[in-house]
């Protein structure tokens, strides 16, 4: 991040399709915040046939900027925020084919 590259993370800790999906832990948040960077949520689509070699669709979502309180307790909230966005992106999707 200091270099100005990207980070992928899964905010969930990895993929999951479970009732634990929409689970967020703070990390991104806490990162974002500390290296005062933007998020930009990302959802995949169809990521079961990944291993199956399958066609899996990524839909990006607008850039999100982590708040400028250098608090501990912005983290969860702003993961939480970003989790919503990604969840929007998927159910703005989900009739396309």
């Amino acid at each position: 991040l200091k270099a100005g590259e990207a980070l992928l993370l899964f905010p969930e800790g990895g993929r999951r399709r479970t009732e634990r999906q929409w689970q967020a832990k703070p990390g991104v948040g806490m990162l974002a915040v500390k290296a005062q960077v933007p998020v930009v949520p990302v959802f995949v689509r169809n990521s079961e046939n990944f291993s199956k070699m399958g066609q899996i669709d990524v839909i990006f979502g607008t850039p999100l900027t982590p708040p400028s309180a250098q608090d501990k307790d912005a983290y969860q909230p702003f993961t939480d925020h970003v989790m919503q966005q990604i969840k929007n992106l998927g159910e703005a999707h989900e009739s396309k084919p």
